[in-house]
């Protein structure tokens, strides 16, 4: 297989390196270079690294040219753009980079999550402020494309408040609400933190499983109510994976495999849309400061 890159920034650097390691023949285009001459038969697929507000005009271009397309997250700002994209398509084959269904860590997590009540994301750092793009558009697709893997269905509706610390246009941190009927889902996210954390909290009836992503562990905790509804505790203990293959190079093996053998995705076109029509909820939601119903 032979990849074109467009892009090489913080992501883009990465990808390069996981592609490398995989031994996937690699060229890579730098932000504005002309892409006019990419096509099947110089190259089996294109992966877009660009910024967010590129990713959409990129895609169209490559389409043009009938390429097959890995997109990072966000695949587009909004379903305006995603629509766009979409009408460009003919017979290419088009998926999203959304990284964390493709960590062993979820993998292992998945079967495990039974009678869930729950769920609490904490997406926060510190500095790295946006200007032209919200902690929603910025980080919320990472977690909306993991519950649309693990409930199957869209939330019932959502709501979204933000708060403007440093006085820029966007907000630097956001909560976020997600009604999924019988289970709740609440995000935090943002900038303006003191340390960077990346943790997922399933609270299931009898335990919660803690996925912290960025030490790469997972603890099960015995956590449930009597029946006096008094909280209990049981014993706890962390489960142990083997990362020899990262997240990014599980999801650039899944780009191949469906370009080269016509495997589907997780992160294929009909997710992407159902992903951007909730990203774009939580996004009307905070500029109405209203629930969204869906």
């Amino acid at each position: 297989m032979k990849l074109a890159l467009i892009g090489q920034g913080y992501w883009g650097s990465k990808i390069a390196k996981e592609c490398y390691a995989l031994n996937i023949q690699t060229d890579v285009f730098e932000i504005g270079s002309d892409i006019s001459g990419i096509n099947p038969k110089t190259h089996d697929g294109v992966v877009v690294a660009t910024p967010a507000e590129d990713h959409a005009d990129t895609t169209i271009r490559l389409l043009k040219n009938q390429n097959n397309i890995l997109v990072e997250k966000p695949i587009a700002q909004n379903s305006q753009e995603l629509k766009k994209i979409c009408n460009a398509m003919e017979k290419q084959k088009v998926m999203v980079g959304h990284i964390l269904l493709y960590n062993n860590l979820y993998k292992q997590i998945k079967p495990l999550i039974k009678n869930l009540k729950y769920v609490h994301v904490r997406r926060n750092a510190w500095g790295r402020f946006k200007k032209n793009i919200t902690p929603i558009l910025n980080l919320a697709p990472h977690d909306v494309a993991l519950f649309d893997d693990l409930f199957q269905r869209n939330p019932l509706s959502v709501y979204s408040h933000g708060v403007k610390i440093t006085g820029n246009t966007q907000p630097d941190v956001v909560y976020c609400f997600l009604d999924y009927g019988s289970q709740q889902v609440t995000l935090e996210l943002g900038w303006y933190n003191h340390e960077k954390v990346r943790e997922t909290n399933f609270v299931c009836d009898t335990k919660h499983i803690v996925w912290n992503d960025l030490d790469k562990s997972i603890w099960i905790k015995e956590l449930f109510l009597d029946e006096n509804k008094r909280q209990q505790q049981g014993p706890s203990h962390q489960l142990h994976i083997n990362e020899d293959i990262s997240p990014l190079q599980n999801q650039i093996k899944a780009f191949k495999d469906y370009v080269m053998e016509n495997k589907l995705p997780i992160s294929n076109l009909n997710h992407a849309k159902r992903v951007t029509k909730i990203v774009d909820a939580l996004e009307e939601s905070y500029n109405k400061g209203s629930k969204i119903c869906l």
